[in-house]
C-alpha cells in the first residue's frame, strides 16, 4: 500500500473510531448547489469574510465554509478556507438552517492534526489540557470537545470577527471545558508561560515548573500578507516565540503546526524549524 493511500484511509478510520458512530452528514441526491449564507466585515476595517454552503450530491456531503476576501492565490484560499460538515435536517429547508456536524472532519490536514497527539500518547490521560491557536470554523477544537468532553480546550483567536462568525454559523460554543479567548496567540503564550528559561533547564521535572502548561499545542494561524509562507504566520517562526511554545509544554507534550508554503520553500522551512524546535 502506498503512503498516500494509507494517509487517505487513516483519518477517516480514526474519526470513525473516535466518534463511535456513523456520519450524520446526509444529502439528497437531487440537491446540489452553492448558497452564499452571509458576508461579515470587521468593524475595524480589517476585511470581510464570506460564509457559503456547499452541497455535493456526488460525494453525498454538505459543508459550510468561510474564507477571507483578501485571499488572492490558491495557497491563501486553501489556508483561509475552513470547512465544517453539515447535518441535513430537512431536504426542503434552506441549508442556512442546517446544523454543523462536529463529529465529522472533512479537511484531511485537520484530521491528521487531531490524530497525531493520540498516536504519540499526549492525549491519553484522563483530562489533558489543549491550547489551539487559530479558530477558523472551530472544526478541530469542536471535534475534540464533542468526542472527548472532559478534555480542557482553550482556543485563542486574534480576530473578533472570526469568533462572531464561528459562534453564529459554525456551532462553536463556550462550555466549562472549552473556551475561546480573543487575543494574539503570541501574547497569550508570553503572558501565560511564566517559566524562566535561563534558570530552569529543559530537563526539570514538570512538577517543579511554574506557569500554565498544555499537553498539546495546536498552531493553525495563517497570514495572507505572505506570498511564500502562509501558515504559520511569521511570529510563530521567531525563535523567542518558539521557546515560549516549548515552555508551555510538559516533557511529554506535543506541538502540532499547520504549514502551508510554496513547494520549493517547504523543505527549507522544515529544515530551519526542526533546528529551532
Amino acid at each position: 500500500m502506498k503512503f498516500t493511500d494509507l494517509l487517505d484511509r487513516f483519518p477517516q478510520f480514526y474519526v470513525k473510531y473516535m466518534t463511535s458512530s456513523e456520519s450524520k452528514t446526509l444529502v439528497s441526491p437531487q440537491r446540489t448547489r452553492i448558497e452564499r449564507v452571509d458576508r461579515i466585515c470587521a468593524e475595524s476595517g480589517g476585511g470581510c469574510y464570506v460564509v457559503s454552503d456547499f452541497v455535493d450530491s456526488k460525494t453525498n456531503e454538505a459543508w459550510r465554509a468561510i474564507h477571507s476576501e483578501k485571499a488572492t492565490n490558491s495557497s491563501q484560499m486553501e489556508s483561509h478556507f475552513s470547512r465544517a460538515a453539515l447535518i441535513v435536517q430537512n431536504d426542503t429547508t434552506s441549508s442556512k438552517d442546517w446544523s454543523v456536524d462536529h463529529t465529522t472532519i472533512l479537511a484531511q490536514y485537520i484530521a491528521v492534526m487531531a490524530a497525531l497527539p493520540f498516536a504519540t500518547g499526549s492525549l491519553l490521560k484522563a483530562k489533558p489540557t489543549i491550547l489551539s491557536i487559530g479558530l477558523g470554523g472551530g472544526v478541530l477544537d469542536m471535534f475534540l470537545h464533542t468526542a472527548r468532553p472532559k478534555f480542557e480546550v482553550t482556543v485563542v483567536e486574534s480576530d473578533p470577527t472570526i469568533i462572531d462568525i464561528a459562534h453564529k454559523w459554525f456551532g462553536v460554543e463556550e462550555t466549562t471545558n472549552r473556551k475561546t479567548v480573543n487575543d494574539s496567540g503570541i501574547d497569550f503564550l508570553s503572558n501565560t508561560v511564566k517559566n524562566d528559561r535561563y534558570r530552569i533547564p529543559p530537563w526539570t521535572p514538570d512538577s517543579f515548573r511554574s506557569g500554565r502548561q498544555y499537553d498539546v499545542v495546536f498552531v493553525d494561524a495563517c497570514d495572507l500578507s505572505s506570498d511564500n509562507v502562509t501558515c504559520p504566520s511569521a511570529p510563530f517562526l521567531d525563535r523567542a516565540n518558539i521557546a515560549d511554545i516549548s515552555d508551555s509544554l510538559p516533557t511529554s507534550g506535543d506541538v502540532v503546526v499547520n504549514v502551508v508554503a510554496r513547494s520549493d520553500l517547504t523543505e527549507k522551512l522544515y529544515d530551519r524549524d526542526s533546528v529551532q524546535w
